[in-house]
Parts: C-alpha cells; sequence; structure tokens
C-alpha cells in the first residue's frame, strides 16, 4: 500500500496562490474580516483555510473552484451568496435555511441545487459535512447527488448529518 504525499501548509498555499493567480481570483481578504467572521460563529477558522483566506484569494479556490467568498468581492460571487459575512451577519433572524445553525458549522462550498459543503469549526482540522436537503435533486445523467458525483469520477460522499449540539 502507498502512502499519499503529505504537503506542507506552505506547499499547499503556494499550489493555491499558482491556481489563484492563473484564474484571476480576488485579492486575499482582510485578517480583520475574517476575525469578524470568527467572532460571530463562535469559532475559529481551521487555520489552513484562514490562511488560504487571508494570505490567497477570497474565494473561488477549491476543487471546483467554487469556495464561497469570505467577504464580498464585488463579483463573481462563488455562490448564490454574496459572502460568508454576509450570511453570518443575517444572523438567527433571518431566513432560516439562510442563518447559520448550528453557528459551529460554516458553510463553504455550493454544489448547486442547495447542496453545500460545511466546514465543522469544532474540529481543528476542518473536518467537512455534505449537504443535500432534497435527496433526489435531478441532475442530467443522475440519480441524486451521491450517483452525480461517482459518475463524475469523483470519491465523494456525503457523511449522514452530524448531531448538532
Amino acid at each position: 500500500m502507498t502512502h499519499p504525499v503529505k504537503w506542507t501548509d506552505d506547499e499547499i498555499i503556494a499550489r493555491i496562490r499558482e491556481f489563484a493567480q492563473a484564474n484571476e481570483l480576488p485579492p486575499p481578504a482582510p485578517a480583520e474580516a475574517a476575525d469578524e467572521l470568527e467572532a460571530c460563529l463562535g469559532h475559529p477558522m481551521p487555520t489552513l483555510l484562514r490562511r488560504i483566506y487571508c494570505e490567497v484569494a477570497n474565494g473561488g479556490f477549491g476543487v471546483d473552484g467554487e469556495v464561497v467568498a469570505l467577504v464580498d468581492t464585488g463579483g463573481p460571487w462563488y455562490s448564490d451568496e454574496e459572502s460568508l459575512a454576509d450570511i453570518c451577519l443575517r444572523g438567527p433572524n433571518g431566513p432560516e435555511e439562510q442563518a447559520i445553525d448550528p453557528p459551529h458549522v460554516m458553510p463553504l462550498v455550493t454544489l448547486g441545487c442547495a447542496i453545500w459543503w460545511f466546514v465543522d469549526l469544532r474540529s481543528p482540522h476542518g473536518r467537512m459535512w455534505g449537504w443535500d436537503p432534497i435527496v433526489t435533486c435531478p441532475h442530467p445523467g443522475g440519480s441524486g447527488s451521491v450517483g452525480v458525483l461517482r459518475e463524475a469520477g469523483r470519491r465523494r460522499a456525503f457523511a449522514p448529518s452530524p448531531a448538532w449540539e
């Protein structure tokens, strides 16, 4: 059995920086914006994620290039949401489907059709959760989101919903 190559955070940052420059991603978000989001959520972001937002690009990176911006980029948006700060600031008084609840589970990537990847901020390494409220969301050539992802050749599966504590 071969072991995967382990990259340092600095190597990951360098690789994402190359991608950001080649794809004209927005400039990094200010550290103060990360501080404000973490205060709003009541939890720090995983260190590497915070570094990417504040040292490399304010959204647009990731496997499919659709990580939501930390603060409004003025366009392009990488989801139907302007930014994570916008979602957080709506708080519990916003529409139920738009507020971050529970606050330790931060939306990160939208896959379309209401499907999101979230980061559990209680986990120091940023455990990921997939959420599909529809499950049978129609996609061309597929029978639901998991089937579509498998057909696309991606090795992803949606974890069961975490126990919201």
